[in-house]
C-alpha cells in the first residue's frame, strides 16, 4: 500500500489530491520513511502542506532537524501578510487540531512553539471577519465553525466597507 500511494504521490500535479494522500500517509502507513516526508517537504509549495509533511518527518526526526524545517517554513510565513493579508485558510488549516496543536502536543519543541506563536500573531492581526470560519480535528477532517452564508455574508460587508460598491462584483 505504502509504495502505491508514495508514487501516486509524487506524480500527482493537484495539491488536493496530494494533501488526501499525504494525509493518508501521516495517519495509516507507520512505516513511511523520514525520506519520504523530507522529499515530500522539499515537493510542497504551500505553507500548510509542508507542515503536514512535517508532521511525518517530526517522528523520525531530531529536534535540530525538525527546527531547520520551521525555520524555512516560518522564513515564508513572515512574508504572507504582505502579499495575502487575508491569508484566513493558511492560518486555519495550520491551526488545525491535527497540525501545529498536535506538533506542539506531542513534542513541545521550541522551534516548534516559536512557529505556533508566528501563526498566531498573523491571525490575531486579520480583522475578525476572516477569523473562526472552519477548522480541522485531530484526524485532519474539516469543519464548519461558522455558518457558511454568514461568512460570505460578513465579507461582502467588508469588502463594500473597504472598497465601495464599484469595486465591489459578485
Amino acid at each position: 500500500m505504502l509504495n502505491d500511494l508514495t508514487e501516486q504521490y509524487f506524480n500527482e500535479k493537484r495539491v488536493e489530491k496530494r494533501w488526501v494522500i499525504l494525509k493518508t500517509i501521516v495517519f495509516e502507513c507507520e512505516s513511511a520513511s523520514k525520506e519520504f516526508f523530507e522529499k515530500a517537504f522539499k515537493k510542497e509549495r504551500k505553507l500548510e502542506m509542508k507542515l503536514l509533511a512535517l508532521r511525518g518527518y517530526a517522528y523520525y526526526a531530531a529536534e535540530n532537524e525538525v527546527e531547520k524545517f520551521t525555520e524555512r517554513i516560518m522564513s515564508s510565513l513572515i512574508k504572507v501578510p504582505q502579499s495575502t493579508p487575508y491569508a484566513y485558510n493558511l492560518y486555519e488549516d495550520m491551526r488545525g487540531e491535527y497540525l501545529l496543536p498536535y506538533l506542539l502536543k506531542t513534542y513541545n519543541y521550541p522551534c516548534l512553539i516559536k512557529l505556533s506563536e508566528q501563526v498566531e500573531k498573523q491571525y490575531d492581526a486579520m480583522p475578525d471577519v476572516f477569523k473562526n470560519v472552519y477548522s480541522y480535528d485531530e484526524f485532519g477532517n474539516a469543519y464548519s465553525i461558522r455558518d457558511p452564508e454568514e461568512v460570505t455574508k460578513s465579507w461582502d460587508e467588508f469588502y463594500r466597507e473597504k472598497w465601495g460598491d464599484r469595486y465591489f462584483h459578485r
